[in-house]
């Protein structure tokens, strides 16, 4: 198995055509496409997906001392 990560783009048809070089043996293969958008715009804010669970745990885990000195 490979993975290639490359770029593409959609034609004014909504066709992708790919043509990448892959240093495979002659044969069949399984292809797996992942299609997605090249975000050009700068996120402004970052979302964190644990802020949501702050404080779920408060109380709930035993306090323990990281610094063995």
């Amino acid at each position: 198995m490979k993975t290639i990560t490359t770029y593409a783009q959609i034609t004014k048809t909504g066709l992708l055509r790919l043509e990448v070089p892959c240093d495979l043996p002659t044969g069949q293969v399984e292809v797996a496409l992942l299609v997605q958008p090249i975000n050009t715009e700068p996120t402004v804010e970052i979302s964190l997906p644990y802020r949501s669970l702050h404080g779920i745990w408060a109380g709930k885990l035993p306090d323990i001392d990281v610094d063995n000195e």
